[in-house]
């Protein structure tokens, strides 16, 4: 991206552990160790400070993965904060994973955070 471009809104595309999708991903359950849950904490943390130098005075980064590991959502949310008093917390929502019944069909997990930039 050309230098000095801010925008009014980022969406940073973490990679993620995917515990909140494990109903769909079973193999999920043998790759999520606390050494690549660590690993995955360092890349996003990475992804959200970029994020976070390309959104103008006013502007949103919504913060989002499709784990419910409290290590990789709020834990990230806090340490972001923690560096930069620039950035305001609006609010988060952590969606469990339930199960799937013929009535209703959003049965993964997830986390969102919205940030907002003063």
């Amino acid at each position: 991206l050309p230098k000095g471009i801010l925008f009014d809104a980022v969406l940073p595309d973490v990679p993620c552990s995917n515990s909140g999708v494990m109903a769909r991903r079973c193999e999920v359950r043998y790759r999520i160790t606390p050494q690549a849950v660590k690993k995955l904490t360092h890349v996003q943390y990475a992804i959200l400070e970029k994020a976070a130098a390309l959104v103008r005075p006013g502007g949103r980064i919504v913060y989002s993965t499709c784990s419910i590991l409290e290590e990789e959502n709020n834990q990230q949310i806090g340490r972001f904060l923690d560096r930069h008093p620039d950035f305001d917390f609006h609010h988060a929502t952590l969606h469990p994973p339930r199960p799937q019944t013929p009535e209703r069909y959003d049965c993964d997990g997830g986390f969102a955070a919205l940030l907002i930039r003063r």
